[in-house]
């Protein structure tokens, strides 16, 4: 599957939860549990060495229909680190471990048991799922991937490919033969394309998204319960 961003470098996120939960922040979207073909094809363009297809199975679960805006966040964490400033902007320039904190957050507020249990150990920060807590977490790659695709195969869940009116990227180096488009060179308000066949918004474009699992090229770490930084302060 075929990714597209902007130029600039911005971190967000979707949240996914185990346990379905009525909130005033964010309505879930359900997401049937199924089978899919995780990776692209070898004969797909531009494909990377790292996305070797493989069938993965999945549960049932709730996923965020939108990017975390800076709205939100801040009203939950107090901050807004972002460079494009908006309410309805997706936030940005955030870790992975602000996102594990968020997500801790939001579910305190809304009276849910955390998911993430974060500890100092020895210098590093330790951060561990408990799956069977009700609160929000990050999805998996495989879920985001699910998500994303929405029953589709193709490079985009557009098609064989995508344009300037259907996500926000570099549309001046377009994929394949589509012809140069608009690159806006800034953040988009959540919801301003269409969404995929499942509800989704911005699952092509506009920033990156952060996920559970550590990077594995060889996909045979399954979702890794433990993950750790560099020393405090390097």
């Amino acid at each position: 599957m075929r990714s597209v961003f902007n130029s600039t470098i911005l971190l967000t996120f979707l949240i996914s939860s185990c346990a379905y939960a009525q909130t005033t922040a964010i309505s879930m979207r359900s997401i049937s549990g199924g089978q899919f073909q995780m990776g692209s094809p070898m004969s797909e363009f531009e494909r990377q060495k790292d996305e070797t297809q493989h069938q993965v199975s999945l549960s049932a679960f709730e996923i965020a229909p939108y990017e975390v805006t800076q709205s939100l966040y801040e009203e939950v964490m107090g901050n807004n680190p972002s460079a494009h400033v908006g309410k309805n902007l997706p936030v940005e320039n955030i870790t992975w471990y602000d996102a594990i904190r968020f997500c801790n957050a939001l579910s305190q507020k809304e009276g849910l048991e955390p998911a993430y249990v974060i500890e100092q150990d020895n210098g590093h920060i330790k951060v561990t799922w408990n799956r069977e807590a009700s609160g929000y977490q990050l999805p998996t790659e495989s879920e985001w991937e699910y998500a994303a695709r929405a029953g589709t195969t193709t490079p985009f869940n557009t098609g064989e490919n995508i344009s300037a009116d259907q996500a926000n990227y570099y549309g001046t180096y377009p994929y394949r033969d589509r012809p140069s488009q608009t690159y806006r060179g800034e953040t988009v308000p959540i919801g301003s394309f269409s969404t995929n066949a499942w509800g989704l918004y911005d699952m092509h474009g506009n920033v990156l998204e952060w996920c559970w699992d550590r990077y594995d090229p060889t996909h045979k770490i399954k979702s890794a319960l433990i993950r750790k930084e560099a020393p405090l302060g390097n």
